[in-house]
């Protein structure tokens, strides 16, 4: 009995000479004055619809820091649906529009405005009021305890903000797994699990992969393969169609991409 006791009391208590499993407090600092280019890439299709492309650059500047928190401006500067789309010509009368808002240290803004361009055509004026309510490089919030590599944080769809007007993150259920791959001081590799619930006819998964820049107070790298399972019924005929989506951010420091 004796060696038995003995022998469980060595399997709990830890084992001598080995180190402590290092914590990571993720945490985003911000320079006044920096600025990013952002480019970001996405498509959607179906078996029975062509691709549907969509690229854009983005000007992100550090305008203030006080304290933990920044006040970011994201300027729109390209945005096309292909090569001799008809509606780049249209779209490009959004360039200029700036989004602008104070962001702690965790990710999280707390409210942005959107600030027009110059003499903006009326026909885009509806989607200039859509655009208001869009968060533009808003980052995965950080948690808000510390993490081991392998550990994992939950995202609800209702904090994904997963559309303009906020519709599909009041509908939806389930979230987004995070796992913290690796971490240091200046850089954390973060795969992404998607499962979200709208109704019994909608549902979306996907997966991902995200990097961190967290003395820039920035994302490095974003990226995230999904589909979203409908079905839909038509004359009494119910057929299931997947809407599959990739979406591809990349940002580099200065004026260049």
């Amino acid at each position: 009995m004796i060696a038995a006791y003995l022998f469980l009391l060595a399997q709990s208590a830890p084992a001598a000479g080995l180190a402590p499993v290092p914590e990571h407090l993720l945490r985003f600092s911000y320079q006044a004055g920096s600025q990013q280019r952002v480019s970001i890439d996405a498509s959607y299709q179906t078996k029975s619809i062509a691709t549907s492309r969509v690229s854009l650059t983005l000007l992100r500047k550090v305008l203030e820091v006080k304290g933990e928190r920044a006040h970011i401006e994201m300027k729109l500067e390209t945005l096309s649906f292909g090569a001799d789309d008809p509606r780049n010509a249209i779209f490009d009368r959004l360039s200029g529009a700036a989004w602008r808002g104070w962001v702690d240290e965790r990710g999280r803004f707390e409210a942005l405005t959107l600030v027009p361009p110059n003499k903006t055509p009326a026909l885009l004026h509806p989607l200039i009021k859509r655009l208001s309510r869009l968060l533009p490089g808003r980052v995965i919030p950080l948690p808000e305890h510390a993490l081991r590599v392998g550990d994992d944080w939950q995202i609800s769809a209702k904090d994904l903000a997963a559309s303009p007007d906020g519709s599909w993150a009041k509908a939806a259920s389930g979230g987004l797994t995070c796992t913290l791959l690796s971490a240091t001081e200046r850089r954390a590799h973060i795969a992404l699990k998607l499962d979200s619930p709208v109704d019994d006819k909608r549902r979306q998964t996907g997966t991902g992969s995200l990097v961190l820049d967290l003395r820039s107070g920035s994302v490095e790298s974003f990226k995230m393969n999904s589909v979203l399972h409908m079905k839909t019924t038509i004359a009494g005929d119910t057929k299931p169609i997947a809407l599959e989506q990739t979406y591809r951010l990349t940002s580099h420091p200065g004026a260049q991409l």
